[in-house]
């Protein structure tokens, strides 16, 4: 019966082994995955940045141009009212708050793209995570591979009190 059991000890050890090193390939196969969407990541945030330089310049047209139409409701002689100068008024106050909230995110998006280029691919969340992975995926793998080399001296230690037992019996 002991020989036995160590033998299914040693067949549960090397589906242990088999598991592991999937999980290690697994693991290898995400960090590569990680590697790609970071620098796809790093690259999107910097076009991203580049795009919200057009978006301020908008803004602050928008604004100038705003005010333009503010001022220009005095010019050719049409009677103003107080409605089309509060509409006029509405109309800068919601320009300058639009130009107010891109500089707002372009500061934020600046702030993210900066630390992404400092971190770069390596550094970034995604591959750190992923290697700590593969560094547990590997530790799993020795430790099922020495689980496998125990089981496999369990059984020679099995087998060796068998012979010993039939050696006393034929004494």
């Amino acid at each position: 019966r002991g020989v036995g059991t160590a033998l299914d000890n040693v067949e549960r050890a090397e589906r242990g082994v088999v598991q592991a090193q999937k999980k290690a390939e697994d693991a290898q196969k995400s960090l590569t995955r990680a590697r790609k969407d970071a620098q796809e990541q790093i690259e999107d945030l910097n076009l991203a940045l580049k795009g919200s330089a057009l978006d301020e310049r908008g803004a602050e047209l928008a604004v100038r141009r705003a005010e333009q139409q503010l001022r220009d409701l005095w010019k050719g002689g049409q009677p103003v009212t107080p409605l089309d100068v509060s509409e006029a008024v509405l109309g800068v106050d919601e320009a300058k708050q639009r130009l107010d909230e891109v500089r707002e995110r372009n500061g934020d998006l600046r702030e993210e793209v900066d630390a992404a280029n400092k971190a770069g691919v390596e550094g970034s969340e995604q591959v750190v995570s992923a290697k700590e992975a593969i560094a547990e995926a590997d530790q799993g793998v020795i430790d099922s591979q020495k689980s496998l080399a125990d089981s496999h001296l369990a059984v020679a230690d099995a087998q060796a009190a068998v012979l010993d037992a039939q050696q006393n019996l034929a004494d």
